[in-house]
């Protein structure tokens, strides 16, 4: 039996070109529907990713921001606390409670403090605080533990002492510290070689002090009261160069803005009552007026501006810009 001839309109090839558009559309619906899911899932990929990503960088400020919250906490109560020794040693009374306030204070940057003396064996432990046994008894300047802070105590170019510390966590603040005990000691030395006169000595400060020598031989270390000294000049020129001391800030700042008397009025006012109550008679010269102009002014007169009275002993004539060059 013969096969009949197949239909030319049913061949595979015919039937694939009726229906390659049908086929065409479906695989453009398939590929859009796959890069539809695709972006959907790339969009929520990134957005997981954003998402985690802003979690971590909000984790991470918040622990900065709470670090950075303690550090400046803690560095607030560190000026606090230097702020505070600078202020009481300047207002001590005696070397012996200024070296008892380093004893205390240095322990809030090091584990242990301690106060040497100048003594003819060496520097000899006078008293520590902290952990027993941290520093020896005597110690020699060229066998200083390394690790240690340390600090002599130099007034006058003589040494009287000396200050250190172990375990010294904020070693900065203790140089901070050394120099403001080393500027307190000096003051007190000061005041103690030009006191104010007996009248004007309150009897409670007489009762603690015990007496002026006993005053003058408790606050040196060692036992040693600082010289006495009578010759106006050099009263004048120990009082104003205290002022200058205690006032740096205000003595840079008067000279630039030329008002010198205006800032330091009180202070000038105090040293000048001091100045003349140790005078024996009234000099030729107002040394103290000559002293201010010259360590405070820098001998230029017009800084000290013109609120200032100039000279008050009028044994001698006024001293202009020119002359007060001394």
């Amino acid at each position: 039996m013969s096969e009949e001839p197949s239909d030319p309109g049913l061949s595979p090839d015919r039937l694939l070109e009726a229906a390659r558009p049908a086929l065409a559309e479906a695989l453009g619906e398939t590929i859009g529907q796959i890069r539809a899911a695709v972006a959907a899932e790339a969009r929520a990929h990134l957005e997981q990713a954003l998402r985690d990503k802003q979690a971590e960088l909000e984790a991470r400020f918040a622990d900065e921001s709470e670090d950075e919250r303690r550090r400046l906490t803690e560095e607030s109560r560190r000026w606090r606390a230097l702020a505070k020794f600078q202020h009481k040693t300047g207002e001590s009374t005696s070397q012996i409670e200024v070296l008892r306030r380093f004893l205390k204070t240095a322990l809030r940057f090091a584990d242990s403090s301690a106060v040497y003396l100048n003594k003819p064996a060496g520097l000899t432990l006078w008293d520590s605080e902290g952990a027993p046994g941290a520093f020896p008894d005597v110690v020699a300047l060229d066998a200083i533990d390394p690790d240690w802070y340390f600090w002599t105590v130099v007034v006058r170019g003589r040494t009287l002492g000396a200050v250190a510390a172990a375990g010294v966590s904020d070693r900065d603040a203790l140089v901070i510290m050394g120099g403001a005990l080393n500027r307190a000691v000096e003051t007190l030395a000061m005041r103690l070689r030009f006191p104010e006169p007996a009248d004007n000595v309150q009897p409670e400060h007489q009762a603690r002090t015990g007496g002026p020598a006993e005053a003058e031989a408790a606050a040196a270390p060692g036992g040693v009261a600082p010289p006495a000294g009578h010759d106006p000049r050099e009263v004048a020129r120990t009082i104003v160069a205290d002022i200058k001391l205690r006032h740096e800030d205000a003595v840079r700042e008067g000279r630039a803005q030329s008002d010198l008397f205006q800032r330091l009025r009180q202070p000038i006012e105090e040293g000048r009552a001091a100045y003349e109550g140790r005078l024996s008679g009234r000099p030729e010269h107002d040394h103290f007026h000559e002293e201010i102009v010259k360590i405070l002014a820098d001998n230029d007169f017009s800084r000290m501006g013109p609120e200032y009275p100039g000279p008050v002993m009028q044994s001698h004539p006024p001293v202009d810009a020119e002359k007060a060059n001394v």
